[in-house]
């Protein structure tokens, strides 16, 4: 499984797919944009002391950042908590 961005909601919205414990998953702390058309989201493990064993999708949803035009392709960057640093694309 891999992680996912897309738009929703007629491109207002930033939708990132994570996989993980669903009982457990990463959650997004920052989020900025450190150049035209890129995005960089920074998720922290979870809080909770007890985790699911499953391996399941989460969705995070975001506002559109400013500066961000999603009618353009546009790069976001992951920073999770595993230590993956994923780079996904979202088609404008």
């Amino acid at each position: 499984m891999v992680e996912r961005a897309l738009w929703l909601h007629d491109r207002t919205v930033l939708a990132i797919i994570t996989w993980g414990s669903s009982g457990c998953p990463p959650v997004p702390v920052k989020i900025e944009v450190p150049t035209k058309q890129t995005i960089a989201v920074t998720f922290v493990k979870s809080p909770h002391e007890v985790c699911t064993m499953d391996y399941a999708p989460t969705t995070h949803e975001f506002p559109v950042p400013q500066g961000i035009d999603p009618n353009r392709k546009t790069t976001v960057k992951l920073d999770l908590p595993d230590e993956k640093h994923p780079t996904l694309t979202v088609e404008g």
